[in-house]
């Protein structure tokens, strides 16, 4: 069985390139040193060192062997330093991310700066956010979806064995930049975006419901002709900026929109319900900095919905 001290000197070996140098640094004799690597490659069966008249050098196998070693005493020093550092505190979200999300993010993070030590931030369409949590990848999944997409999202949650809960309700608004025609206009039917490229992620399983099954005012969402699959916020948001493409979005997300100089207003007969929210898993305790990131977004979003609703009055 290979041993981490023979991966120990064969890193030492490689990186003196000297067997008579790497037995002095690890302070064993030139004898023991070759018998351990001699047994190392009776063990794997393969020739790793070659000696040469500058010294000693490392075969192609023994170079890939290198690589694994490294990896190997990596993982060793970790875990052996486990009890004698301080726990790393990370904040771990995957997200079907909106303007919204990104920008309650960005708050809570000015707020926090000394609470955590690593910040791991996914994007993801709904399946693989659910996946995500599912798995254990991440600790939080923050994801929104339309009365279409309910029942579907219901069935597979129960099934990954996730818990989603809402923060806010909302509805769908058409955004548009200063190229497009309809950019100074208080309110816009459906049929009248029709003449311009929709932007929008490529399809998962779940949005593919959700776009054939949509209807805003009277026009279903798979009959608009001219799409754009983007994935990326910010090439989508310069495509907005520049062109006269538009998008669907949430109204939570409509003032982050318009600090961009983008123009969002409410579709005329749009009946569309948005459901915003988080999933974490049922058998598992969300973590203490998540827990105080998810208490924040349901403060952020409380408060979008009293600006909204006084806006309304």
């Amino acid at each position: 069985m290979v041993q981490i001290t023979q991966l120990k000197y064969l890193q030492k070996i490689a990186e003196l390139k000297s067997m008579n140098k790497a037995s002095a640094a690890l302070f064993v004799s030139q004898s023991n040193l070759s018998y351990a690597m001699k047994q190392l490659e009776d063990e794997l069966n393969l020739e790793i060192l070659v000696r040469t008249n500058k010294g000693v050098a490392l075969t192609e196998a023994g170079e890939e062997l290198l690589q694994y070693a490294d990896n190997v005493l990596k993982q060793m020093e970790l875990i052996e330093n486990m009890g004698s550092q301080k726990k790393k505190q990370i904040l771990s979200i995957s997200g079907y991310w909106s303007v919204a999300y990104t920008s309650a993010i960005c708050e809570f993070l000015k707020n926090n700066k000394k609470n955590f030590s690593e910040i791991v931030l996914e994007g993801a369409r709904i399946d693989n956010v659910m996946r995500n949590i599912e798995r254990g990848h991440m600790h939080v999944g923050l994801i929104h979806f339309t009365q279409y997409q309910r029942h579907i999202i219901k069935r597979k949650l129960k099934n990954m064995n996730l818990i989603y809960e809402q923060l806010c309700k909302d509805t769908w608004y058409a955004c548009v930049g200063p190229n497009n025609p309809l950019y100074n206009r208080k309110s816009v039917q459906a049929e009248e975006l029709m003449a311009f490229p929709f932007i929008r992620a490529k399809d998962d399983f779940v949005a593919s419901i959700g776009i054939a099954n949509t209807v805003i005012g009277d026009v279903k969402l798979a009959d608009f002709p001219k799409e754009i699959f983007c994935n990326d916020s910010m090439t989508g948001l310069r495509l907005i900026q520049d062109t006269d493409a538009f998008r669907f979005t949430p109204g939570c997300s409509c003032t982050d929109y318009e600090k961009n100089g983008l123009h969002t207003m409410p579709i005329e007969g749009n009946d569309v319900s948005v459901s915003i929210g988080w999933i974490h898993r049922k058998d598992r305790e969300v973590p203490k900095l998540e827990q105080e990131f998810i208490s924040y977004l349901k403060e952020y979003f409380h408060k979008i919905e009293m600006r909204d609703a006084k806006n309304d009055l």
